[in-house]
């Protein structure tokens, strides 16, 4: 019998308390990191127009949270093609998804959104002329995966942190928008 909280825990427990880092600061220097990586792939592939694809609340927090934002080259703020809200004067231009003049003034997009980058990465395979690359901020974290409103696009299967167990295994094949995900996004 256990004599101690300590002794009741099981192996799988982790104690945050021992990390010096909160749970933001860790997502900051990720958000950093990918930041970095970006810049890098843009460095190599000679690309100096970077537009962002966002959701307006998402962007400015990391104008205000990243210190490096104000750094890099934006030429753009991508909108999706429902969005209703009023166009703001910001410096930029404000374009559209689908708007064919993306070409014209970015080449590379950053896909950011902590509610549904995933949905917002399929939109933008979906109108996005091949040629410009396609950034996912949140790439492999288990965040931005909520379906956009009324015309919702969803996943053939799904799994939240709150659902997995350890040892739990997931099966399945992937979607056909997982698949060309897979084979149309550069992996940086």
């Amino acid at each position: 019998m256990p004599t101690s909280p300590d002794a009741a825990r099981s192996s799988t427990d982790f104690d945050h308390s021992a990390s010096e880092f909160s749970s933001e600061e860790m997502l900051l220097a990720y958000i950093a990191e990918r930041l970095d990586r970006m810049i890098d792939h843009m460095i190599s592939r000679a690309s100096s127009r970077l537009g962002i694809f966002s959701s307006r609340e998402h962007a400015f927090w990391l104008q205000q949270k990243i210190a490096g934002m104000q750094s890099l080259p934006l030429t753009a703020f991508i909108d999706r093609p429902d969005t209703n809200e009023p166009v703001r004067e910001i410096g930029i231009p404000m374009l559209q998804i689908d708007d064919p003049a993306i070409p014209e003034h970015v080449d590379t997009i950053l896909i950011a959104d902590d509610r549904c980058e995933l949905a917002l990465h399929e939109l933008a395979l979906r109108y996005v002329k091949p040629g410009i690359t396609l950034f996912r901020l949140y790439h492999r974290l288990p965040i931005g995966r909520d379906a956009l409103g009324p015309n919702r696009l969803s996943r053939s299967h799904a799994a939240s942190v709150i659902e997995a167990k350890p040892g739990t295994v997931l099966t399945g094949t992937p979607s056909s928008a997982d698949e060309r995900v897979g084979r149309l996004a550069v992996a940086v």
